[in-house]
């Protein structure tokens, strides 16, 4: 059996409130925190991680949305100072 056959949406989900209170405490705002979710929801889905690791997956994945988001947040704040 694959991994994504075993890797259900429904599995994933599981782990929703762990998600989304960690997206919280990275950004501090309620609607990029959901955005944060969300695209780590997507990136499960469109790249599943291995079974065994889920959670750690998935906390990294998370983190590594938020800094995105943060860091383009910090470059168009720059671009708008500029003009």
């Amino acid at each position: 059996m694959d991994t994504a056959a075993r890797l259900t949406p429904d599995a994933l989900l599981q782990h929703e409130g762990f998600v989304l209170r960690l997206a919280r405490s990275l950004v501090h705002d309620e609607a990029t925190a959901r955005d944060v979710a969300q695209e780590t929801w997507l990136t499960a889905l469109e790249h599943p991680p291995q079974p065994g690791a889920v959670r750690a997956w998935l906390a990294r994945v998370t983190r590594n949305h938020a800094l995105n988001r943060r860091r383009g947040e910090r470059r168009r704040a720059a671009r708008e100072e500029r003009v």
